[in-house]
């Protein structure tokens, strides 16, 4: 009787065009799924004009948007594949998510909070047009695949006339070390095509 209830029933409509500042601060100032009411800070991630590689997470790995400092152990190994791979500099691409507030742990994302989130990063993506927008891991490559990731994972696809590669993501490979020498081979994939 004295809050409010907040039930998503479908996804929020990409934000129109207009200024970058404009799409960040609707970004930072969301409230449309459950996972914003956590006390979560939402962050926008990094996108410098002109990146022609956007790497995208489930979640943000950047300790605060707008700076690509990468402090979790993923973002470490995502900086390791960036840098030590295909010979980029972590300030030359773009680190976005689909998620844009990072969930506490333990905590269970609903499809809602992904449906939520997911107008951001078409228009973050539609705006900054890279030449390949690499998605790491499952959930996110659902977002733009509709086989299963395994049958994508390491493969060229298209979006909005931009290319895609599913690969691992570094958490799942923090995980499950074993599945480094597929990423290695889809990485220099990537590499090619630079």
């Amino acid at each position: 009787m004295c809050g409010i209830d907040f039930v998503a029933l479908r996804p929020l409509p990409a934000p129109k065009s207009g200024a970058h500042e404009r799409l960040e601060s609707q970004i930072r100032h969301c409230h449309l799924c459950a996972l914003a009411k956590t006390k979560a800070c939402p962050n926008a991630g990094y996108a410098p004009q002109g990146a022609r590689v956007a790497f995208v997470s489930e979640s943000p790995l950047l300790e605060r948007e707008n700076l690509p400092i990468l402090k979790t152990r993923g973002g470490e190994m995502l900086q390791d594949m960036i840098e030590k791979i295909l010979k980029l500099s972590v300030k030359e691409v773009a680190l976005l998510s689909l998620l844009k507030c990072a969930p506490p742990i333990g905590y269970d994302v609903s499809e809602e909070c992904l449906n939520a989130c997911a107008p951001y990063l078409f228009e973050q993506l539609q705006r900054l047009r890279p030449q390949i927008i690499v998605l790491l891991g499952a959930v996110v490559a659902q977002r733009f695949l509709p086989a299963g990731f395994e049958s994508v994972r390491g493969r060229l696809g298209s979006w909005e006339g931009m290319q895609l590669v599913p690969i691992y993501s570094p958490r799942f490979l923090l995980r499950n070390p074993s599945f480094k020498r597929e990423t290695m081979r889809d990485l220099l994939l990537i590499k090619s095509l630079l």
